[in-house]
């Protein structure tokens, strides 16, 4: 299996590594404007042209440990929310990609959220998700499910998170 988390699993993360902690759900709306985007500060241009109405649309985080548990991820109130912060994002979906920014752009043009939810059997489309980042290193991509409301962690669903 390929660094998921469906029922609060650690995953993999290199140390040190710039990733991209986003809505599974946002990367199809980043592929419909990647043609528009002009590259040279891509995170920006998402962030002001794709995303101009959300404070949290993504974020960015190093982490200085290996092993990334799901209980880091910790609910922000509506109160506390800054723009500024990078390590906050929005979640619509419930399921949180983390991508290596190396890798970023390439990852984008292979995924489809439709197909990483489309499974009648699981949480998520499991050989879909393979597939997609078989060209990628382990640690490169993991995708985290919310394991809901009576989980005892704070990731639950939608919101907004940071990542402590």
């Amino acid at each position: 299996m390929k660094n998921i988390s469906l029922n609060k699993e650690p995953v993999e993360l290199a140390v040190n590594i710039k990733y991209i902690v986003i809505d599974a759900l946002y990367i199809n709306e980043i592929k419909l404007e990647i043609e528009n985007l002009t590259k040279d500060n891509i995170l920006n241009e998402i962030r002001n042209s794709v995303f101009p109405y959300t404070d949290t649309p993504f974020a960015e985080y190093i982490p200085m440990e290996n092993v990334f548990t799901v209980d880091r991820i910790k609910k922000v109130d509506y109160d506390q929310i800054n723009s500024g912060n990078s390590n906050m994002f929005s979640v619509d979906s419930g399921v949180i990609v983390f991508i290596n920014e190396k890798i970023f752009s390439n990852l984008l043009l292979k995924f489809d959220y439709e197909e990483l939810v489309d499974s009648s059997t699981e949480l998520l489309n499991v050989a879909y998700w393979s597939s997609t980042v078989n060209d990628f290193n382990l640690s490169d991509t993991a995708v985290i499910i919310s394991p809901g409301e009576n989980s005892s962690i704070e990731f639950d669903g939608s919101g907004t998170y940071k990542i402590e």
